[in-house]
């Protein structure tokens, strides 16, 4: 059992490249607003609207402005949650090829930025991934190296769930024929679940402190 340590940099991004896809790649789609409508647009979330003015915003937001939607989608979490728990079932197209579904079991916390990751089906290389903002010297903890791969996209189709303003499936579409590039999927989410930083000690998370 091979435990390695990296730096935050490019994997903290690959750690939530499933939430983070829709920030990191140029999303095209016919009915995007100019520039001017997306200043128009206010994306504030107003807390005394209920969740069927919210929901009806979002929907409005998704037939004008997909970035407002997603600014809209962002400031609603920020506000309203700390912690969630998911599983996470992803699948890629790598080197022209369509790898398996993955399945994920992922923990996050806000303060302090606490991310546990652990493979539950079709493993990679790297099958338990671990980071706590300022511990370990602020490195990540890994069990295995994943491949660093890139997810360019022609395509990105986002399914937000209107209640909570979350994503919860994200698919891209390639730049040849817009064939299938990868799938994120995120089932069972609980939000504000009051993860403690006990959840996210190695031990619980199946890995182990490392040695100084």
């Amino acid at each position: 059992m091979v435990k390695r340590l990296f730096g935050p940099g490019n994997l903290r991004t690959r750690l939530l490249v499933g939430l983070l896809l829709v920030a990191l790649i140029c999303i095209h789609g016919a009915g995007t607003a100019s520039d001017s409508d997306v200043r128009a647009i206010a994306v504030t979330v107003d807390h005394s609207e209920t969740p069927d003015q919210i929901a009806a915003k979002a929907r409005q937001l998704a037939a004008k402005d997909h970035l407002s939607l997603l600014e809209y989608c962002v400031r609603n979490y920020t506000d309203k949650h700390r912690d969630y728990t998911c599983t996470l079932v992803k699948q890629e197209r790598l080197g022209g090829v369509i790898g398996k579904e993955q399945e994920l079991s992922v923990k996050f916390k806000e303060l302090p930025f606490s991310v546990a990751m652990a493979w539950t089906r079709n493993a990679p290389q790297g099958d338990r991934v671990l980071y706590i903002e300022g511990k370990y010297e602020n490195n990540m903890l890994v069990r295995y190296l994943p491949q660093k791969d890139a997810y360019p996209a022609y395509k990105t189709v986002v399914y937000i769930d209107q209640e909570y303003l979350v994503p919860i499936l994200i698919e891209g579409f390639g730049w040849r024929n817009q064939e299938f590039l990868c799938r994120y999927w995120y089932r069972d989410v609980k939000l504000n679940s009051g993860l403690k930083d006990a959840d996210f000690a190695p031990e619980v998370n199946d890995l182990v402190s490392p040695t100084k």
